[in-house]
């Protein structure tokens, strides 16, 4: 694994072309070059990549907001993160890309960690991350990681599902004495269960997302 540098653009705009032609709408939002440029060249955040220049076979952005490029606030922070946290401690994982031919190697999960370790270092108490509701393959990992589905949001013309990991593990702790079930579907049940005080903790099998309700809630 390595840190990805503007020398790299190209070959980050090809792995983007490259997986999301395969995949369905809404499953990643693509970058612009320019918005890429940005990551690489660590003007919002960093990228990371998995094999050698010209053998890319893996990448990841994370954003990290800054004094001159804060989260904005023209809008609600993320769900259950503090206002007051939101312009500066609240980062995002976005946008990782493994080509076909190099799935199943644990790259997805050896680039979140790295990400979880470089946004713990720069002083973030959140990330966040979102993936269309039915990429099951995107946000497992994340759920295993002890993200939780924090929110889901219905505008983009498909259900969006927002996921949250707490640095502090008590701010995201739940009931799992208390707890009910949504098949992935439910767009409704899910709302339900998010407008109840439960988050998303885990994903069953048949993709059915288990829910817990958040402790003092």
């Amino acid at each position: 694994m390595r840190r990805l540098a503007v020398s790299d653009l190209a070959e980050v705009v090809a792995i983007q072309e490259a997986v999301t032609a395969a995949l369905p709408q809404g499953y990643v939002r693509k970058k612009s070059e320019a918005d890429l440029r940005e990551y690489l060249d660590g003007s919002v955040g960093l990228a990371y990549g998995i094999g050698a220049p010209a053998a890319l076979q893996a990448m990841s952005l994370l954003r990290v907001p800054s004094r001159r490029r804060p989260n904005p606030r023209g809008g609600p922070p993320f769900p259950i993160v503090p206002p007051a946290d939101w312009p500066l401690q609240a980062g995002f994982v976005e946008n990782t890309l493994v080509l076909p031919e190099a799935r199943g190697r644990g790259h997805q999960r050896a680039l979140l960690d790295r990400r979880l370790a470089d946004a713990e270092a720069a002083g973030m108490r959140w990330l966040c991350g979102g993936g269309h509701l039915e990429n099951v393959a995107s946000w497992r990992n994340l759920l295993a990681r002890g993200f939780v589905v924090a929110g889901i949001r219905l505008d983009y013309g498909f259900p969006v599902i927002g996921l949250l990991y707490a640095f502090d593990p008590r701010a995201l702790a739940s009931n799992a004495g208390d707890a009910l079930r949504a098949p992935l579907r439910d767009v409704a049940m899910h709302e339900a269960a998010l407008a109840g005080g439960y988050v998303g903790v885990s994903v069953d099998p048949d993709d059915t997302i288990v829910y817990q309700r958040r402790r003092g809630r």
